[in-house]
């Protein structure tokens, strides 16, 4: 039945299915109602299917975090970075000027190191986050600094 896999996949809701098959929203109340067991076994299916990839095992999930990880420092190595020099440049992200002509002085794309850097950062936080080091989608708290953000030169009510 084509409107128990529109249901389990889970896309459209009521009003938008109603439409789709000429129907009232009623109509496709009822027929979940009547069906419940049905779309309750499709789900099972799809949720089984689901829990079996490689995504759904957190230690597979870091370990493909820290295969690309890996893959950015073997690129930035044969850029002529080495980890203490890696290091440097994540502390220097708060001094972009001091990272760029680092980064200028041994002749290297600021822009394409840059990009690897916030990836490899990026990732590194992903990890920490599978790890249940950081709460996920809260910001990391760094020793309880708050910070404030002041913008100046724009009228908000003339906005």
């Amino acid at each position: 039945m084509a409107l128990i896999a529109d249901l389990v996949e889970g896309g459209d809701v009521g009003p938008a299915l109603a439409r789709r098959y000429g129907v009232t929203n009623q109509a496709i109340y009822l027929f979940k109602r009547r069906h419940a067991d049905e779309i309750d076994a499709a789900l099972a299916i799809v949720r089984q299917a689901l829990a079996e990839t490689w995504t759904a095992v957190k230690a597979e999930r870091v370990a493909a975090l820290q295969s690309d990880i890996e893959l950015i420092d073997q690129w930035l190595g044969r850029a002529g970075l080495d980890r203490d020099e890696l290091a440097a440049l994540e502390r220097a992200g708060s001094d972009p000027d001091d990272a760029n002509a680092t980064l200028e002085r041994a002749g290297l794309d600021v822009q394409a190191v840059a990009t690897l850097v916030r990836e490899r950062r990026a990732h590194l936080r992903a990890i920490a986050e599978e790890l249940g080091d950081i709460p996920r989608g809260r910001p990391a708290e760094d020793d309880g600094v708050q910070v404030r953000y002041v913008i100046e030169g724009v009228d908000l009510d003339a906005v």
